[in-house]
């Protein structure tokens, strides 16, 4: 094996073999030199005489051999010494490559390498670089302190390192050893974790002089582990606190949570079920051990299951009710249940979490709707106008028999169904109704209303429908309302329609009647005026021509019946008016009411002037759609009978306005002698008149022509007394106005 390719540990045993081997023949060596120099000096001594010397094989010849002989051994030696000097230099230089090579690996290596001698003394010999960055304190800071690692370990740590680097002393056996984690504390304070491999080191007589090991920073990791237990224990914490019972298990289907709701639930604590296992769970419940929801998640069998009610599957989640009759100390309960497998990173299973809730009062709350939306459909049922509803789907949710029997269509046949099919028993073709305005309020209509008129959230129509009563046909009144859950909001709509053929009958019968008396008006009034006016002129003519030959008798007489011409002609007059008014159709117009009111003002404003009365009337009125001659007509009118009838104590005239959602509302009021309150429905009647009315002229017609226009404008007039003396008449003229 090559030097480069041995272990620093075979180069330290080979060098130490090499030591020893040199050492040997050094000792051999000086030896060797010791002989020869005794040898040398026996040469320089003189021969001895006598007559016992032999040639050759005397001593000195042996003593020459011999050494010779040694010499020659000695420069062997010494030869080998020169090759195990030259192969200990060459060990000594691969060791040290070695030991430059891994002394290289070492301090480039992130991890912290060490040596630890015991023997001797005890003292690091080696740390990587690398502790400089894990503690902030360099490889000489530990040389010049041995006891610095004790120093920096966190003190509940200590007795760890102490066993393995403080192993009872030199010569004590020890074993590779792994400690898990270390804590250190750096300079700054902060705490690092290591992971500690140390490796026993021994001489050649088996004895511990050394630890080897090597020790790596899992701070990063340590910080992932706590964090990861922090987000288990906050996500522990927030079962522990959902409203919903609430159980988890693992793969194992091993209970790993339980929290409050549902020891409240069942009346068990955690303590006693987690770390429990096959089905122990289903006690709480069920008294029993069973299969629950969650092990279908598992890949159960549905028919373990079986005390669930219908089971459903949206994605990985199943959802089911069952009624749990262990629950609340035998009281029992209907549950709405959940389970949901958990997965890991990967994808795989590695557990499942079941929510449980108590629907035992939306169980009961149902039971109570359903009875009353049952004690609802009866009533809708006898309700003598045929009436239907439909849900926010607009599907038919109920159908009574009046409407049954208009439009020969059983509930059964229709009860459930959608897209217009309401439309059909009416017109033949699925098509919007006008209760179809509740949900869309811009719903364009195939067939024609003889009207919609919108009140608040209610619509009202009218409408010939020629397929009802099996193709008889008849005119229908139709009101659609909204219907409103307690939140407010939109749950359906209720349509009733009420059969008005008989009142549209009347109604023809009241307008033919109306026109033969129009015609009759027209013809007394035309036929009255005539003779009127050739009286009064007659009458006029005698009382200028022939006044002074008449008596005071006379010229009383020319006078009265002047007078009662002019109100025979002012009534002639207001019959026309008022006919016209009933007759002639209105044209609708925008425009300022403040126009039409100066109008009225500057008409009466020398008598206003004359009789010193205070006018006053609004600022500002915003524009108005109505008719505006008779708009002018109807103040014209009021403020006429005020001025009339307010007496000689009115002092004021007040114009007001305000609007509602639905109407403009004009208010004329004075401070006149006022009216009773029993006479505030009659005096808009034809030729009515109150009590304050007597010995002044007057017609009857005027505020019935008042309530004429208010009727064509779709509004209202109505009178009360003033708050202290006079009168308020209020006209009501609707905003939706179309020509």
């Amino acid at each position: 094996m090559k030097d480069e390719d041995k272990t620093r540990e075979q180069l330290i045993r080979e060098v130490d073999e090499l030591r020893l081997r040199i050492a040997a023949l050094e000792e051999t060596a000086a030896h060797q030199v010791s002989s020869e120099k005794i040898a040398q000096s026996s040469e320089k001594r003189p021969a001895a005489a006598g007559p016992g010397r032999m040639g050759s094989d005397s001593p000195e010849v042996e003593v020459e051999e011999q050494t010779d002989l040694e010499s020659t051994d000695c420069q062997t030696l010494l030869n080998l010494l020169r090759r195990e000097t030259d192969e200990r230099k060459k060990a000594e230089d691969a060791l040290r490559a070695g030991e430059e090579r891994f002394r290289r690996l070492a301090e480039k290596a992130p991890d912290v390498i060490y040596r630890y001698e015991l023997f001797p003394a005890r003292r690091f010999t080696y740390i990587s670089p690398a502790v400089k960055f894990l503690t902030d304190f360099s490889p000489e800071d530990y040389y010049a302190d041995p006891d610095l690692g004790f120093k920096l370990v966190h003190p509940e740590d200590r007795p760890l390192l102490e066993s393995i680097l403080c192993p009872g002393g030199s010569g004590t056996s020890a074993s590779p050893a792994v400690l898990p984690a270390v804590r250190w504390i750096r300079k700054d304070g902060t705490v690092v974790w290591t992971e500690e491999h140390t490796v026993p080191i021994y001489d050649k007589s088996g004895r511990l002089v050394a630890i080897e090991g090597v020790g790596r920073n899992i701070s990063m990791r340590k910080l992932a582990e706590e964090a990861l237990q922090n987000a288990y224990q906050q996500l522990l914490g927030i079962i522990d606190f959902l409203p919903d019972a609430t159980f988890v298990v693992d793969r194992r289907r091993r209970v790993i949570a339980w929290n409050r709701a549902i020891e409240e639930m069942t009346g068990v604590a955690k303590e006693d079920i987690v770390d429990r296992c096959c089905h122990s769970n289903a006690f709480p419940f069920y008294g029993d051990s069973r299969a629950i929801l969650l092990d279908l998640v598992f890949g159960g069998d549905p028919e373990d299951a079986g005390r669930y009610g219908k089971i459903e599957r949206k994605g990985d989640t199943l959802f089911a009710e069952a009624y749990a009759p262990n629950m609340y100390a035998g009281k029992g309960a209907y549950l709405w249940v959940t389970a949901s497998p958990l997965f890991d990173r990967n994808g795989n299973i590695i557990g499942a979490i079941e929510s449980i809730r108590d629907i035992t009062e939306h169980k009961l709350a149902e039971a109570r709707s359903h009875a009353i939306q049952q004690n609802l459909t009866d009533i809708i049922d006898f309700l003598p106008d045929a009436t239907f509803v439909i849900d926010r789907d607009r599907k038919v949710i109920a159908w009574n028999r009046a409407i049954e029997e208009m439009t020969g269509v059983a509930k059964e046949e229709i009860i459930g169904r959608s897209d217009f099919a309401y439309a059909v028993p009416f017109y033949g073709e699925a098509r919007a109704l006008v209760v179809d305005l509740v949900f869309n309020h811009g719903v364009e209509f195939k067939h024609q209303y003889d009207f919609i008129v919108k009140k608040g959230n209610t619509f009202y129509a009218e409408a010939f429908v020629p397929m009802t009563y099996r193709g008889k046909g008849a005119y229908l009144w139709i009101k659609a309302s909204p219907l409103f859950d307690q939140s407010g909001s939109l749950i359906g709509a209720i349509e009733s329609i009420r059969d008005i053929t008989d009142r549209k009958k009347m109604e023809q019968a009241l307008r033919l009647n109306a026109e033969k008396i129009k015609l009759f008006a027209y013809s007394v009034s035309h036929d009255l005026k005539s003779p009127i006016i050739g009286i009064h002129g007659l009458t006029r003519l005698l009382s200028r021509r022939y006044r002074e030959n008449l008596d005071e008798t006379g010229r009383n007489y020319c006078d009265q019946i002047l007078k009662a011409t002019e109100q025979a002609m002012a009534l002639v007059e207001e019959i026309n008016v008022y006919i016209r008014t009933k007759e002639v159709p209105l044209h609708f117009e925008t425009f300022k009411p403040a126009e039409a009111i100066g109008t009225v003002r500057a008409e009466f404003g020398a008598l206003l002037s004359f009789r010193r009365i205070k006018w006053s009337e609004p600022e500002y009125i915003p524009e108005i759609k109505a008719d505006r001659l008779s708009f002018v007509r109807i103040l014209r009118n009021l403020v006429d009978n005020a001025l009339k009838y307010g007496g000689k104590k009115l002092s004021e005239i007040r114009i007001g306005y305000r609007q509602t959602a639905d109407f403009h509302v004009f208010s004329v009021t004075d401070d006149g002698v006022g009216i009773k309150v029993q006479d505030s429905e009659k005096i808009f009647g034809v030729f009515q008149r109150d009590e304050t009315s007597r010995g002044i002229e007057g017609t009857g017609l005027g505020l019935a022509i008042v309530k004429e226009i208010a009727e064509k404008h779709r509004g209202k007039v109505w009178v009360e007394p003033g708050a202290k003396c006079g009168t308020v008449f209020h006209v009501y003229i609707s905003r939706h106005l179309q020509n």
